[in-house]
């Protein structure tokens, strides 16, 4: 009864909207039934109005995982941090901010850190933040000024000895690939150049098996190699329009089992789904699901997704085996300024049939 109400008000908010009357509503996709799934919790909305949230990734407190945190682009503003109940902590002005990542344990000049890296169009940059190791507590470093025309999206690998990489797109195709060498002072070495035919936008990077995942925003799921001396090549995974993907594809992260065992969750931001994939072994769709709304909690849905980031970590009572956090584009009831939802992992496992970490 309430997943009709929801689907009746997004219906009615759609067919009012310019440039997404035709949002297609699929039960199923490739003969697998889209799952429809709740979120728990949503954060304080983003202080910009319009399309202002992008990119959410999650810092994990090793000591105390309900202390652990969520940090989201503000594309008009800068990096908000927030905590598990989604409350905004720290808002850091730091500009026109549009993808985050985050690594722990980075080794970087005999150091460890816990770091998290942002694509900047203000400075054309990408931008380093230094997340204190035991509260949380993230401040900004320095920027890397880059040579493309718009820093997008990006995403950060952790390689061979906790070396920290970071990948950066332009609109244009480009990625480029900078190793992390030094903090105080910053210093980052370009790698590594490649790119895709048309715009990118989301990345991750897979630090277990050194794949490196890549949307084509309008065309196609691709998986390259992290590896710094890698290369250009690359294997098709899945387009858009082919059943389970609609344009744009936009933010995607990986859930690690075990050493046999990952997925890709990626965002359809043109259907409001988001779809899943072996991220190891044969790379095989395993189904979608959309997040509807909670009308007794008062958490309503997602649509039109850009980020998106995973855990795999326990992270407290609500989400014992994990977490997903979306951005939300529209952020409908009650209307106000975009925001990220906060969904558990254990609910999309049991919806499709997906293994957990033990």
């Amino acid at each position: 009864m309430y997943k009709l109400i929801g689907l009746l008000f997004l219906v009615l908010f759609i067919s009012g909207c310019s440039g997404i009357e035709n949002v297609p509503y699929l039960t199923e996709k490739r003969g697998i039934a889209v799952a429809e799934i709740q979120a728990l919790a949503e954060t304080t909305p983003v202080p910009s109005s319009d399309d202002a949230a992008d990119d959410p990734a999650i810092w994990v407190n090793s000591n105390n995982p309900e202390l652990s945190r969520v940090l989201g682009t503000d594309k008009q503003y800068g990096l908000i941090v927030y905590d598990l109940e989604g409350r905004q902590l720290q808002a850091l002005a730091e500009g026109r901010l549009n993808n985050v990542d985050v690594r722990q344990n980075l080794l970087v000049a005999g150091a460890r850190y816990d770091l998290a890296v942002a694509s900047s169009r203000t400075h054309n940059s990408l931008d380093v933040f230094l997340i204190n190791p035991d509260t949380g507590v993230t401040e900004f470093v320095d920027r890397q000024l880059l040579d493309l025309t718009e820093p997008y999206g990006t995403c950060l690998y952790k390689g061979e000895n906790d070396i920290a990489y970071a990948f950066v797109n332009d609109t244009d195709g480009r990625y480029q690939q900078w190793r992390l060498d030094s903090l105080h002072p910053l210093r980052m070495t370009e790698v590594r150049e490649f790119r895709v035919l048309t715009q990118p936008e989301g990345c991750a990077a897979d630090d277990f098996t050194g794949d490196l995942f890549v949307g084509e925003e309008n065309a196609a799921l691709w998986r390259f190699s992290a590896l710094p001396d890698a290369g250009d090549s690359r294997s098709l995974m899945d387009r858009t329009g082919a059943g389970a993907l609609v344009a744009d594809l936009e933010g995607m992260d990986i859930y690690r089992v075990n050493e046999e065992l990952a997925y890709l969750v990626t965002s359809s931001q043109g259907d409001f789904t988001y779809a899943v994939y072996e991220a190891q072994g044969n790379y095989r769709y395993l189904g979608s699901f959309r997040i509807v709304d909670d009308i007794l909690a008062g958490v309503d849905g997602s649509e039109e997704t850009d980020g998106l980031a995973l855990s795999n970590q326990y992270l407290g009572e609500n989400y014992p085996k994990g977490m997903l956090v979306v951005q939300d584009g529209f952020n409908l009831n009650p209307r106000q300024a975009q925001n990220f939802k906060y969904v558990s992992w254990q609910a999309i496992a049991e919806a499709l049939n997906l293994q957990s970490i033990e």
